[in-house]
């Protein structure tokens, strides 16, 4: 028989509604929680550059729309519709030519599909029978004779269904070359105002993919971003490009394109960029001093499609440096150039220097240094002033002949010093103090320079000690 129910009220263990209270605010607290580490993980700094990046392109591809629409609407275009309507009338004047001429390559066309099946069929026939006659002659000579006299009448036929098939095509090609020749003017005009309205049409379609509706907030929100946003990591696979990572090579996948939007396209250098934001007020704020949105300079020679060094073979950190698979300004490993610009980064990005950061970004006025990991073979740099300007001197105190350059010693050049190799083996540790401190007073004429108890050194005389590290 079944258990009979307990009789109410039941006595529990817990005090329920004090249980349920508990249940409750801790679902409210793991539900805020969830919807914390949702926003967190949706909110993105480079989502907001991208989504700037877009407000500027559209209003930039709104000018270009409205210039080519002025373009194709004006004056030059009326001019070429005068052309065309012109050119139709003499076409309506060469009607009855054109009408025949457009009948007879109607009719030429069944005409010339017959022609090529005989000659088709007959040059399988011909084959067929110079096969049998080759094989006769081999092995029955005595047949062979009928089957040469047959192949020989086979050949005649073809070729003179290759003779007519020849005149058709031949009819065929004259009469659309005189067809092209009284409706050439009419082409051309047609074909100038198609091209003059070319640019307006592909800016119009380009300005409404780059509006920011309501498709566009749906296919950007969270969650749903999943699917097919069009905010998304930008990123290029270097192909000749790796990362040593515990002893593998794995490949480089830069995603700087990620913010640097406008790095390969033209149109977005300092002075545009400046001119856009005066025309538009309310995009100064967003863009700030906008160097992320800034087209790289010298396109023909660096990122352009064109250039020896195009993006999409060898992207930004080979040159540059950085963390090639980042996406936030910090983890790229950005190097403020001053002491200002740190401070200022601090503020607004949180900043702060990564020690573990093997191959930060070079500031910008150290950017040419990058050309040297791959050209230090090069004896000149050139396209890049700063880096030959260093090499010059590099060469001419001699760096390179106490310490290890690469690229110099391959050139074979007389060395001025020995080298530091096992040094500790050779000298103590005073005396290369005493030597590094102050090289002249070892030897007067030594290339070497005093970079110690200079005016501009923390190490001036009587300010301090020089450290360990020093």
């Amino acid at each position: 028989m079944p258990r009979k129910a307990p009789a109410e009220p039941i006595d529990h263990h817990y005090n329920i509604p004090r249980l349920n209270r508990a249940f409750f605010w801790s679902a409210a607290a793991l539900t805020a929680v969830f919807l914390w580490m949702v926003v967190a993980d949706y909110k993105r700094d480079w989502k907001s550059i991208q989504q700037t990046f877009l407000r500027l392109d559209r209003d930039k591809t709104m000018e270009a729309e409205q210039a080519a629409r002025e373009k194709a609407y004006g004056q030059e275009r009326e001019k070429m519709r005068a052309q065309l309507v012109e050119a139709r009338n003499e076409i309506r004047a060469h009607g009855r030519t054109l009408s025949g001429l457009n009948a007879r390559l109607k009719g030429l066309d069944p005409k010339i599909y017959g022609a090529d099946q005989d000659a088709k069929f007959l040059k399988a026939s011909f084959d067929a029978a110079r096969y049998k006659y080759e094989d006769d002659l081999a092995n029955r000579p005595k047949s062979a004779p009928k089957a040469r006299r047959e192949v020989e009448g086979l050949g005649k036929r073809l070729e003179a269904a290759n003779v007519r098939l020849a005149r058709l095509k031949k009819d065929e090609a004259d009469t659309q070359a005189e067809i092209k020749r009284i409706t050439a003017r009419r082409d051309e005009a047609q074909l100038s105002i198609d091209k003059l309205s070319a640019d307006y049409k592909l800016a119009r379609q380009k300005v409404a993919s780059l509006k920011q509706d309501t498709l566009f907030a749906l296919r950007n929100s969270a969650i749903l971003d999943m699917v097919n946003p069009s905010l998304r990591v930008q990123q290029v696979q270097l192909p000749e490009h790796y990362n040593d990572v515990n002893f593998m090579r794995i490949p480089r996948v830069d995603r700087c394109s990620t913010c640097h939007m406008a790095a390969d396209r033209k149109g977005f250098e300092k002075a545009s960029l400046d001119e856009l934001t005066t025309r538009y007020p309310s995009l100064k704020r967003a863009v700030g001093d906008g160097v992320v949105f800034l087209t790289h300079p010298r396109l023909n020679l660096m990122v352009g499609s064109e250039s020896p060094h195009p993006v999409g073979d060898f992207g930004c950190t080979p040159c540059h440096g950085g963390r090639d698979r980042a996406s936030s300004f910090w983890s790229a490993g950005h190097s403020p150039e001053s002491t200002r610009q740190e401070s200022r980064w601090k503020r607004r990005y949180e900043w702060e220097f990564d020690k573990f950061n093997e191959m930060p970004i070079l500031p910008v006025k150290y950017a040419q240094a990058g050309c040297y990991r791959c050209h230090a073979d090069e004896a000149n740099f050139s396209e890049a002033p700063t880096l030959d300007a260093g090499m010059r001197m590099v060469e001419s105190v001699g760096c390179w002949g106490c310490h290890r350059i690469e690229g110099l010693e391959k050139q074979a050049l007389p060395r001025v010093g020995p080298s530091l190799e096992k040094v500790s083996a050779k000298v103590s540790k005073e005396w290369a103090t005493r030597w590094i401190m102050d090289p002249a007073s070892f030897r007067p004429n030594t290339k070497l320079r005093s970079v110690f108890y200079q005016e501009t050194s923390s190490t001036a005389p009587g300010s301090k000690k020089p450290t360990k590290a020093q």
